[in-house]
């Protein structure tokens, strides 16, 4: 026979009261601010105390700090939320009112059903709706607040690593020590992130694709811990990890970057975009020139690819032996582009019917000035040389 709905609010109310009992905790004091505190306030004592104890700096007495900032990040989480700040809120009262004062909680029908819901939301968030909520029998026109389920990670295969949340800030100490890394944080599910994340999958595995001094990896957040507390905001966040150890910058907070736009800012942090050789598009004038003011090394093709795949080889190598200089390869086919390639082509000697199936360019878009290779285009040394002695000139 199921249970009153009275009862059940009676029942609903005790446990609530038996959890903040036994954990006697109070959020307000946690975290150090005044019950009527608004959201900013919330929001700057939480992200104080959350550097302040944040595990890795406290390498003598971690396991007290790891316990403060869970509870740091309880508390926040709690008051942060309308209906759960709510529902501690009406417990915090009723542990200060006079003993036998009776609040009508446990016998007037009329108590909001907005605060059970919130309960049950919270209650979900844990894990424990199953075990306690589908039992009960429910009034009818009351239904069960759905849960808020995190989805599976976004990069199960493919060249986008995926970190387990338990040990992400260990696994990313790993991946720093063979250079800079560029790590996605997001949260596959709730508010916070569910279209932006997914939107930002096939551009991260296209940049991790093309990267290759770059390791790209990701982060699901299940929790405000580690470095996913510190960017619990910013979701779905880019943050680069340079390979000392100590320098991290957020590239993107709150907005899927395109392929080419986390490109360019990686270009400005790393000096150089990552990477080899690219197929030059349109998107690559999303908001500025290509080559982010340095020169371009590009392939011009015209003929099958099955011809200039050679030469795509050839230049992906000379590309790797200028790794330190202020240029970056492309290759562009004429017939998915035709008025770009005309640009180039009015300005070469000979018809057009005469062109060779591929040509190689040391191209400066900021001067729109450009020079022809007139070597062997399968030999990748020859291709790093005469890209070094043009810019040694100044020309083009």
């Amino acid at each position: 026979m199921p249970l009153s709905w009275n009862l059940q609010k009676v029942l609903l109310l005790l446990i609530f009261s038996f959890l903040h009992v036994e954990a006697g905790k109070n959020f307000y004091s946690i975290l150090g601010v005044p019950k009527d505190a608004d959201d900013r306030q919330l929001k700057k004592a939480y992200k104080k105390l959350a550097m302040k104890w944040h595990p890795d700096k406290h390498q003598s007495n971690k396991d007290e700090a790891t316990a403060k900032f869970q509870d740091i990040a309880e508390a926040y989480e709690t008051l942060s939320d309308p209906e759960k700040r709510k529902l501690y809120d009406l417990e915090e009262d009723s542990k200060t009112r006079p003993k036998g004062q009776d609040t009508g909680s446990f016998h007037d029908a009329h108590v909001d059903p907005k605060v059970f819901e919130a309960f049950e939301k919270m209650f979900a968030s844990r894990g424990s709706q199953g075990f306690f909520f589908q039992d009960f029998g429910k009034p009818e026109g009351h239904h069960s607040a759905s849960r808020a389920k995190q989805g599976g990670p976004l990069f199960t295969v493919g060249s986008v690593e995926e970190l387990r949340f338990e040990n992400h800030e260990a696994e990313i100490q790993r991946l720093q020590k063979n250079g800079p890394v560029l790590v996605l944080f997001y949260s596959n599910g709730g508010p916070s992130c569910p279209e932006a994340c997914q939107k930002s999958q096939k551009e991260y595995i296209k940049l991790a694709e093309q990267s290759k001094r770059l390791r790209v990896a990701a982060v699901q957040c299940k929790k405000r811990w580690g470095k996913c507390a510190d960017y619990a905001d910013s979701f779905p966040a880019a943050v680069l990890f340079q390979q000392d150890g100590k320098t991290e910058a957020l590239l993107s907070s709150r907005k899927v970057l395109s392929f080419s736009a986390l490109r360019k800012q990686l270009s400005k942090r790393l000096g150089r975009t990552p990477g080899g050789l690219h197929e030059l598009s349109p998107e690559h004038w999303s908001d500025e020139e290509p080559c982010n003011g340095q020169f371009c090394l590009l392939l011009l093709e015209r003929g099958p690819e099955d011809r200039t795949v050679i030469f795509r080889k050839a230049l992906q190598l000379a590309s790797e032996k200028l790794k330190q200089d202020p240029v970056q390869a492309f290759f562009l086919r004429a017939e998915k582009y035709p008025d770009f390639a005309a640009a180039f082509e009015r300005h070469l000697p000979g018809f057009l019917y005469q062109r060779p199936v591929a040509e190689i360019l040391l191209w400066r878009p900021k001067r729109n000035r450009f020079e022809v290779f007139q070597g062997d285009m399968t030999d990748a040394s020859a291709v790093a040389e005469f890209a070094v002695q043009a810019m040694n000139r100044g020309t083009p």
